[in-house]
This record gives C-alpha cells, sequence and structure tokens, in this order.
C-alpha cells in the first residue's frame, strides 16, 4: 500500500466504524455486511496487515453462518461487535 493512500483509507475504515449497526446486520446480514461497508473494510486491512484481513474474514464468515441460521441471537452479536472491534483496532 502506498504511503499516501494510508491516511485515506484509515479515515474510511473509521467512516465504515462509524455506520456499522450491530441491530441491522444480526436482522439482514447479507445486506448490511455490503451497505455498511464491512467487505471494503476486509480489502483495506488485508492490504495493511494480510493477517488481521484474513481474521476478519474468518469472523465474517462465522458470522453470516450463525447469522442465517436465525437460532442463536447471543452468538451472532458477539460475532458483529468481534467484526466491529476487529475494524476499530486495525483504524
Amino acid at each position: 500500500m502506498k504511503a499516501e493512500n494510508k491516511q485515506k483509507n484509515i479515515l474510511e475504515l473509521r467512516d465504515i466504524i462509524s455506520k456499522i449497526d450491530i441491530e441491522k446486520l444480526i436482522e439482514s446480514p447479507d445486506k448490511a455486511l455490503i451497505n455498511q461497508g464491512i467487505f471494503r473494510a476486509e480489502a483495506i486491512i488485508t492490504n495493511f496487515n494480510y493477517s488481521s484481513g484474513e481474521r476478519l474474514k474468518v469472523l465474517i464468515k462465522e458470522f453470516l453462518e450463525v447469522a442465517r441460521a436465525e437460532k442463536r441471537d447471543k452468538h451472532a452479536r458477539n460475532l458483529a461487535n468481534d467484526i466491529k472491534n476487529s475494524i476499530n483496532s486495525t483504524s
């Protein structure tokens, strides 16, 4: 990643964090991940640090599986918070 893009990407990550709505993530996981920019955050984080991006990717995958099943709301909520915290820790 070019150094001049790093500041722009950090600002973009902060914007994504501010838009993350845990309730919407749980209500409509596929749509919310796209609309809230979480996949974009994954791409940015992967460019910063590949292993952090991979950890976020695993969290997103697990979240989708749990949230789509609609059986373990508390677990889905915890994973959604973990996703938000993972993005936040990078920015």
